[in-house]
């Protein structure tokens, strides 16, 4: 997907956008180039908060702890972080852009063909990851104390191959210090790479990463999954963590190599690697390393991402001297790709899933306070699991791997599609909807829809709701057979930035959120909340239909009476003073209440009016 028209062209004066590498929940990786004078250029990846981020300070302040854990870690292995800032209200970060795939792909394709990853690229892999774990681990404070940092996500997917053989841990964006974290149950990560005892309730630590890091080395080495185990309960049973041998699976593997797989595997923590120098050391001793590793290693991945199976499915990498169009490149990429079955209709834990869109402390701490208030009305364990970011959250929710999560109006699509459904809906000011508005400055002549016919247009993101998707079409209704529709088109990034656009004559109209009464009344609006001082130099020239509210939705197959159970337990929480209470500090709403998909039926209807225009331009 090209970038052009999504952001302004250059992000705090320097970085000049180029194509999507992905996106999130909270934001979006773009390949961009580094501009500088004398004719200076540098490729990086920039990371943008999304819209609905950027209203938010709280993920502003989640963005820069990512940035300032990120500056602090130098390493060959780690992807460096190289600035952090913000322009017009837009907040980003700089980071190494890393040409390549990542592990996930490489064993992915390796399975399809029916072949095994060398041993020795496994182990020069893992090694590399391992050191940059010990890197991170060894992190002191100003004081030289430690700090204790903890990665929190490690799996293949967040194992980045460059083409040219180097190998890189990326993703800290649910990193945390023990510290934070002591105490708490609420688990973080992909659960097949998480230690058992955490499964069973203990705080994460460094050693979790080890042991997640020697789950990578036994996938990579056996090209299978390491226990038999897919939904939550029955990894936290022993007889599904008794992961068969190495051996068995790879006799070609040496029986040293094979004895350190299975020790740093085992199920009982005291019997695993404590640091991952440890695990280094013992890879050393079984399998040396030799003069030649990484030259043998640069090789096989460049003639791999060259060869015609590989590009036939992956794609090509992108050339880096005329920086063309994107076909597949994943800095994080989906959750691994498990089966899980059905639990039986008396499950003894249910799965729920949340972002850490208020920051990883603040989901981890407020998703544990309500999960435990929801045990205690379901009778059921509710188990927090926080992901990185909304991509991966809805693509666990599709599979299975979580229960039930919150997700956002667009999120949710993706999982009915998926055969999931909902639960509840968020009410905020008394209603489950929201809306669109088109504003004009109140001095302007403009007094239809029907006016706007070639003037210039201010949008939020062509993922925001309220803020393209709704607007747009319903100028594109209302404006129907006129030519040109717009004339110049900006994406600002957030809906303070389109009010300012429209308040300064860089824009005739601007799209963005409000909420009216049932009398019409403006209860809640973008430019009353965000520009109040100046929010009567504003109004609003037209309204789209409803948009619906976040809502609590489920996976696919989970059983009809526990859908029934938690929509009553969920819909009801509110009237209890500690309902109320976590409702609104988690969630940020008055309370929930059972909706009805056809709510979305007008998010459909905008976005397939979206996509014929794509189409037809």
């Amino acid at each position: 997907m090209e970038t052009t028209g999504r952001w302004k062209d250059v992000i705090g004066s320097r970085y000049r956008l180029v194509s999507l590498l992905g996106t999130g929940g909270m934001a979006e990786v773009h390949l961009a180039k580094a501009i500088g004078s004398g004719g200076f250029e540098k490729l990086v990846a920039l990371k943008l908060l999304s819209p609905t981020s950027l209203d938010q300070p709280a993920h502003v302040d989640a963005l820069q702890r990512e940035a300032l854990i990120g500056a602090h870690l130098d390493h060959d292995n780690v992807v460096q972080i190289f600035d952090f800032g913000e322009d017009d209200g837009l907040t980003f970060i700089a980071m190494e852009y890393v040409r390549g795939f990542s592990l996930v792909d490489i064993l992915r394709h390796f399975a399809a063909e029916g072949v095994s990853l060398p041993i020795g690229h496994v182990v020069h892999i893992v090694r590399a990851v391992a050191r940059a774990l010990d890197h991170v681990h060894r992190l002191t404070d100003a004081n030289d104390q430690p700090l204790g940092l903890i990665h929190g996500d490690v799996s293949p997917s967040n194992v980045l191959l460059s083409n040219d053989g180097r190998i890189k841990l990326s993703d800290f964006g649910i990193a945390a210090l023990s510290s934070e974290i002591a105490g708490q149950q609420a688990v973080a990560g992909k659960p097949r790479y998480v230690p058992p005892e955490v499964l069973d309730g203990a705080a994460q630590c460094q050693a979790s990463d080890v042991y997640a890091l020697s789950v990578v080395l036994y996938e990579g080495l056996s090209g299978a999954p390491a226990f038999t185990g897919t939904t939550r309960s029955e990894l936290r049973d022993a007889r599904a963590r008794a992961a068969r041998s190495i051996l068995e699976l790879r006799p070609d593997c040496p029986a040293g190599l094979a004895e350190v797989v299975m020790q740093a595997i085992a199920i009982r923590p005291e019997e695993r690697y404590a640091t991952a120098a440890d695990l280094l050391r013992s890879l050393d001793l079984e399998h040396p390393r030799q003069v030649d590793d990484s030259d043998q290693f640069r090789t096989f991945i460049s003639e791999l991402y060259t060869s015609t199976r590989f590009t036939e499915s992956h794609g090509e990498l992108p050339a880096t001297g005329r920086l063309g169009k994107i076909n597949h490149l994943a800095p994080h990429p989906a959750a691994t790709g498990e089966i899980t079955e059905t639990p039986t209709s008396r499950p003894t834990t249910l799965r729920f899933g949340l972002s850490p869109a208020l920051s990883s402390d603040v989901a981890r701490e407020g998703g544990q306070r309500l999960a435990d208030l929801l045990t205690e009305q379901v009778g059921t364990e509710i188990r927090p699991m926080v992901f990185a970011d909304y991509g991966t959250l809805v693509d666990c929710l599709s599979r299975g791997e979580v229960d039930f999560a919150w997700t956002p109006p667009q999120a949710f699509l993706d999982i009915f599609v998926a055969g999931g459904g909902m639960l509840a809906m968020m009410m905020r000011n008394g209603r489950i909807t929201y809306e669109g508005a088109l504003v004009v400055r109140a001095d302007s002549p403009f007094e239809t829809v029907a006016d706007l016919g070639g003037e210039s247009a201010a949008w939020v993101d062509r993922r925001s709701a309220s803020g393209y998707v709704f607007a747009f079409a319903e100028v594109a209704r209302q404006l129907a057979g006129t030519k040109p529709l717009l004339g110049r088109e900006h994406f600002h990034g957030s809906h303070r930035a389109v009010c300012d656009a429209v308040l300064n004559g860089w824009a005739s109209f601007g799209a963005t959120y409000a909420m009216r009464s049932e009398d019409g009344r403006l209860v809640m609006s973008s430019w009353t909340d965000l520009v109040p001082e100046r929010a009567d130099e504003l109004r609003p020239l037209a309204f789209t239909g409803p948009i619906p509210a976040d809502n609590i939705a489920h996976r696919p197959e989970l059983p009809p009476a526990i859908v029934q159970h938690l929509i009553t337990v969920l819909t009801e929480l509110h009237e209890t003073a500690a309902g109320a209470a976590l409702i609104k500090q988690v969630l940020g709403a008055e309370q929930l209440v059972y909706g009805g998909f056809e709510l979305y039926r007008g998010l459909i209807v905008a976005m397939e009016t979206l996509q014929e225009l794509t189409d037809e331009s």
